[in-house]
């Protein structure tokens, strides 16, 4: 891995965990957690008010 691509991976994994703890933070009282998967893409599972829903946030 080159300087750059773990910078980005660093930077990626930042954005990830920021987005997660503002996705716990708002969801907390919902019964269903949300699993989340980091790769190239965040991928957030879980129930939304209406439905169950699967975003995907692209981390560039």
């Amino acid at each position: 891995m080159t300087g750059i691509n773990f910078q980005r991976y660093q930077l990626r994994q930042v954005a990830a965990s920021q987005i997660i703890n503002q996705i716990k933070y708002r969801d907390v009282y919902k019964l269903q957690p949300f699993k989340v998967e980091i790769g190239y893409e965040l991928i957030i599972r879980g129930s939304s008010l209406k439905d169950n829903y699967v975003d995907r946030l692209s981390i560039a």
